[in-house]
């Protein structure tokens, strides 16, 4: 099945679940394009600014307009600047948003960084999207898409429990998919890395703190700043373990990137700065 043929086969789920609740009256409404169609319920699409959820909100807002909109949760494990292109995108482009501040330290289970922790986190975060677009009815949908079966993803239980629909991944959509589709709708996020939570840096069974996220925040923004595109900056203590690229290694140790690193990482407040020789390797702290 070619791309023209998945974009298709999302359009028509996504026209099921808006109107899944109603007559045949709708039938057909959008039938040839994506556009021009009014949603028997509102379609609210998590939202984080990622490739995956810009592709999902793009096409929804396509198919629904004003009945689609985002949903942003800012929580202190959001890299900065995901979130500050999840909101640029969405005045560009025009759609609605609604950012939603949770707290997920504030829950010792999450704090605690077990191998339970993604599970919990996602579940508070979707329970606290429910409970803002409940008022509306709004369908909820995320941006899982078919190739993540095949990492660690404890949260994907939370979303089955709490009734979220994944229309990437019921439809097949793979990353490649994803990358080809958002280049042909000319999206901003088509050749974006990869990301994840900033937990995700630091080892299963040490504490979260703000302090520990905001500083590998800060440090992964200064290593993109410099051109080191899906690079991490796992946590180890007071060792700032740096994974980019294996084609970015000598690129990284050369002067006077090296100096310009060792400089401002001590400023974020590392005491030692190691380069994985390895090169980044995705979910390795998984």
């Amino acid at each position: 099945m070619n791309v023209q043929e998945k974009h298709d086969e999302l359009v028509s789920l996504l026209r099921e679940l808006a109107f899944g609740e109603v007559t045949g009256q709708h039938e057909g409404m959008v039938e040839g394009s994506v556009q021009g169609g009014i949603a028997a319920r509102p379609v609210a699409v998590a939202f984080s600014g990622g490739v995956d959820s810009t592709l999902l909100l793009e096409m929804a807002h396509q198919a629904f307009g004003d009945d689609a909109f985002a949903i942003t949760v800012h929580t202190p494990f959001s890299p900065q600047e995901d979130f500050d292109k999840a909101v640029s995108f969405c005045k560009e482009r025009g759609i609605a948003q609604q950012v939603i501040e949770v707290d997920v330290l504030s829950d010792g289970s999450i704090i605690a960084n077990t191998s339970e922790r993604c599970y919990l986190c996602k579940h508070m975060i979707f329970e606290a999207i429910k409970a803002s677009v409940e008022e509306r009815g709004a369908i909820i949908v995320d941006g899982t898409n078919a190739d993540d079966a095949a990492d660690f993803r404890p949260g994907e239980r939370a979303l089955r429990e709490l009734g979220i629909v994944s229309p990437l991944k019921e439809t097949g959509f793979s990353k490649l998919m994803i990358r080809e589709l958002s280049r042909a709708l000319d999206l901003p996020t088509s050749e974006d890395a990869a990301n994840a939570c900033l937990a995700t840096r630091i080892p299963a069974g040490t504490p979260l703190d703000l302090e520990s996220l905001t500083k590998v925040d800060a440090a992964e923004r200064f290593l993109h700043s410099l051109g080191f595109a899906g690079c991490r900056v796992r946590l180890h203590d007071e060792v700032a373990r740096i994974e980019v690229d294996l084609a970015d290694i000598e690129k990284l140790v050369q002067e006077p990137v090296r100096t310009h690193i060792i400089r401002r990482f001590t400023e974020i407040g590392f005491r030692f700065i190691a380069l994985d020789l390895a090169g980044y390797r995705m979910g390795n702290m998984n």
